[in-house]
């Protein structure tokens, strides 16, 4: 059997620089944590406090402390705070960033954080109660589209946040879930792992919603006072994400609750 040399050394360079890489993030992530105590810096979430325990790799918790987390979600996520909404539901709520801090903002509604993960879920729990919004925030387990659909069939003004790695294709569909139509929604599109899942949503609900496609942009870490001590590497290695592709997400306004 014959054997790529090129390609296995590109292999083994990928395979070290990924190890280099998540050893150094650690070690920024560390620094920056005794340095802020966990306290967002900046964005729509400014002031919230976060745990240090992540449920996936490092939770990009750096970034999270700085506030530059998905940034081009803020414009969005800061109306949302001085939105209408009685009820948000998070689905793929991970350490509860965004169920958290949508529960700060939005101090008339309740808030239903949903993951697959049980230690989601109790890092969620935890991250609530740090923030004394406990009480308005309700962790719950997977998603099903019977599950959205009970969540969604109120009359209240809601907002729907999704980041469930391809699962925005079965659970966004009126049809199922019909509560959808009256629903605001942000959702992050992962065509990486369910091929064409952007057009197929955008097809679906062109006619209920007026949709906007945001993609992911740059990041600035020199803005940030707490990074001008760190070489360059460090300092462009902190803010990022490490996404497999350019990431966008699918912005829907109901047209029914306009």
């Amino acid at each position: 059997m014959s054997i790529d040399l090129n390609q296995l050394r590109s292999a083994q360079m990928l395979q070290i620089l990924n190890t280099a890489v998540r050893t150094r993030r650690a070690e920024l992530t560390d620094y920056l944590w005794r340095r802020c105590g966990g306290v967002v810096l900046s964005g729509p979430f400014k002031g919230m406090r976060l745990l240090e325990e992540t449920s996936w790799g490092d939770g990009d918790l750096a970034a999270k402390i700085l506030g530059c987390y998905e940034q081009e979600l803020w414009p969005h996520l800061e109306g949302a705070t001085r939105g209408p909404y009685r009820r948000v539901v998070n689905v793929g709520c991970a350490e509860g960033y965004y169920a958290v801090g949508l529960a700060l903002g939005l101090n008339q509604a309740t808030i239903h954080a949903l993951d697959r993960s049980a230690r989601s879920q109790e890092i969620c729990r935890q991250a609530a109660a740090l923030n004394g919004v406990g009480e308005r925030v309700v962790v719950g387990g997977d998603c099903t589209p019977a599950i959205l659909a009970a969540l969604l069939s109120t009359s209240e003004p809601q907002l729907l946040v999704m980041d469930c790695e391809g699962a925005e294709r079965v659970l966004l569909d009126p049809a199922l879930v019909p509560g959808l139509i009256a629903t605001d929604f942000i959702v992050e599109c992962h065509d990486f792992a369910s091929a064409g899942v952007t057009a197929a949503l955008r097809e679906r609900l062109a006619a209920s919603h007026r949709l906007q496609d945001v993609f992911e942009g740059t990041r600035d870490p020199n803005q940030y006072a707490v990074l001008r001590p760190l070489g360059s590497l460090d300092r462009w290695m902190i803010i990022c994400e490490n996404r497999p592709c350019t990431m966008n997400w699918l912005i829907g306004r109901s047209l029914a609750a306009a």
